[in-house]
């Protein structure tokens, strides 16, 4: 594009995706430190070549209001398997482009893999499906609905972490402009994924993105979506009309649960599917550990989907083990616990901090940048919980006086053992 910078921050490089509507290209945030992750983003725009022409954005005040949406939809979501938001908004040097800058992720799409391993393993799909219910789950939370879920829209990243992308197709439940933006009866979304709702024009809701899901997990498991067709017109008809081939019948080693969980996602009636997407995450969370014998898909290994999962899940409790020596003396309270009984505090203290960042930023709306931007730095800062020691043992004995964590010791005195 021929404009380099982008609001006197963003230093456009190369084009990384093209769509019928905008492009994305590598970008370096100025902003940011130098050396950092985060000088490195993803900048969205509207498209403004084509086969080498300008193309003319300022007479499509259309396409301007639904990229302005799309700014305004990420504004809203917060949550680690949505993509970050860094800004957005319109650069009036550049004739009032509007723009999105996101964090770049490292990873490939779920169509890529799909592509290239067909039925994935059942543990694999069923932490993709979890990861992707998650990130669905905040978006619905803010009052946001996807409306074009599919492969190609969620992303494999380093680590294993799933990030749904793309909400350019998104709704806003409270957008007084939303009507103005769709033409009455035409149908936004992607064929092969689209709910009979969509298909019919009716009103979507957030039950619309669950079966989406349904058609995504369906072709992890499969290998197909439920419907194939080169017509947009028998797809709709199928998704309207038609049930798709029982997951179990193609594949019986998918677990009774998850291909009854599957079927729910496409029903016809968005009321017979499941309540929320909420409760689709809880359903595919015990599928989500793989067995000893499963395919781990080594040329993936690097996206393994679920590592996150089973960091986040609880570990299972062990079995008591019988003592070598019945006449074996048991440690008394002076002696404490044997070295390989201890607690992990520390382990469970940075666990404690993920699970409370999750929950603070998949479940807090917030409208307002410069409360976001005091939120995350103070779930940076983890002032809500201090470390360990402090937290699991207060009270500290000083030159014989007791001082509470929240006191300052004397000068050249650190903390002792508890008064």
């Amino acid at each position: 594009m021929s404009q380099q910078l982008v609001d006197g921050r963003f230093h456009i490089g190369q084009v990384i995706d093209r769509g019928n509507m905008g492009e994305v290209h590598r970008a370096e945030d100025l902003h940011a430190p130098e050396g950092t992750p985060e000088r490195a983003v993803a900048v969205k725009t509207i498209l403004r070549h084509r086969t080498g022409t300008q193309i003319d954005t300022g007479g499509d005040t259309k396409a301007v209001q639904r990229f302005s949406r799309e700014v305004r939809i990420m504004r809203r979501l917060r949550h680690p398997n949505l993509t970050r938001l860094v800004a957005g908004g319109i650069d009036e040097q550049a004739g009032g482009l509007p723009y999105l800058a996101m964090e770049l992720l490292d990873g490939e799409t779920l169509r890529d893999l799909i592509g290239e391993e067909a039925q994935l393993p059942v543990a694999w799909a069923a932490a993709i499906g979890a990861q992707i219910a998650a990130g669905l789950a905040a978006a619905h939370a803010a009052g946001v609905v996807h409306r074009d879920l599919k492969p190609a829209n969620v992303m494999l990243t380093q680590g294993g972490t799933v990030k749904v992308l793309d909400f350019d197709m998104g709704s806003i439940a409270d957008d007084p402009d939303q009507t103005q933006l769709t033409s009455t009866g035409v149908s936004v979304g992607t064929a092969r994924y689209m709910a009979p709702e969509q298909c019919l024009a009716k009103q979507v809701t957030q039950a619309a993105d669950l079966y989406a899901l349904g058609c995504v997990l369906y072709e992890m498991l499969v290998g197909v979506p439920p419907f194939t067709s080169e017509s947009a017109y028998e797809l709709a008809d199928r998704h309207v009309n038609q049930q798709p081939a029982p997951v179990c019948a193609i594949r019986r080693e998918v677990p009774v649960e998850l291909a009854r969980l599957v079927e729910r996602l496409l029903a016809k009636d968005p009321a017979d599917r499941p309540a929320d997407a909420v409760t689709v995450r809880e359903a595919l969370l015990p599928l989500a550990v793989p067995d000893a014998g499963a395919s781990l898909l080594p040329h993936w290994g690097a996206l393994h989907p679920t590592v996150p999962v089973r960091e986040a899940a609880p570990a299972p409790a062990s079995a008591p083990t019988a003592a070598a020596d019945d006449d074996a003396e048991e440690p008394t309270a002076a002696q404490g616990p044997s070295a390989g009984a201890g607690m992990d505090v520390f382990g469970a203290h940075r666990a404690l901090i993920k699970d409370y960042r999750s929950f603070t930023e998949g479940g807090t709306i917030i409208r307002d940048d410069r409360i976001a931007g005091f939120v995350e730095k103070d779930l940076d800062g983890k002032s809500q919980w201090p470390d360990p020691w402090l937290s699991l043992n207060p009270f500290f004995l000083v030159d014989g006086e007791t001082y509470t964590s929240t006191l300052t010791p004397p000068p050249g005195h650190g903390p002792r053992h508890p008064a």
